[in-house]
């Protein structure tokens, strides 16, 4: 199951941006996101792909450290629709799909063995964001609540750099 989820999200990640792309609406970087639910602090791979002035498509992949033998790991891709512009900061309603990973890891237990478990969660998040541009940079920070089995609100921020 994890293999063909994997490889699902691969494939329509590569669908998503193949065909006509032009390198200037593209941008990558990375940032650091808090969880209430899950109480940890991830760190977060993101991408923004500007399909129109006001639409972006924005997957993004975030790695919560380990905790009380837990990871964490998200992959979503949103929208984002941008409804204000001022001075240089857009801001921005976000929706969107993905699958939340939990691996518990349990060393030497009385088996004598590490034991592992995991499962996967669909889900939807929606949120709102705010974008700073300084040149070829962007700062960015937004709040997303996560509706699935293991629900959680993230908050976080980064910098993402435009080609």
């Amino acid at each position: 199951m994890k293999k063909l989820t994997t490889g699902l999200f691969i494939t329509a990640f590569v669908l998503l941006f193949a065909g006509n792309i032009q390198a200037q609406n593209i941008s990558a970087g990375g940032g650091l996101v808090y969880s209430t639910d899950i109480n940890n602090i991830g760190i977060s791979l993101n991408g923004t792909y500007k399909y129109s002035e006001k639409i972006e498509i924005a997957p993004s992949f975030t790695y919560y450290l380990e905790k009380d033998y837990i990871t964490w790991k998200e992959f979503f891709v949103d929208g984002h629709y941008k409804f204000m512009k001022k001075e240089g900061m857009d801001i921005y309603a976000i929706a969107g799909v993905g699958i939340t990973v939990v691996t518990i890891n349990w060393p030497d237990n009385w088996f004598g063995s590490d034991l592992s478990s995991s499962s996967s969660n669909f889900g939807i998040n929606i949120g709102i964001g705010a974008k700073k541009n300084f040149g070829a940079f962007d700062v960015f920070a937004e709040t997303k609540y996560n509706l699935s089995s293991s629900s959680h609100l993230s908050i976080g921020g980064g910098v993402l750099y435009r080609f």
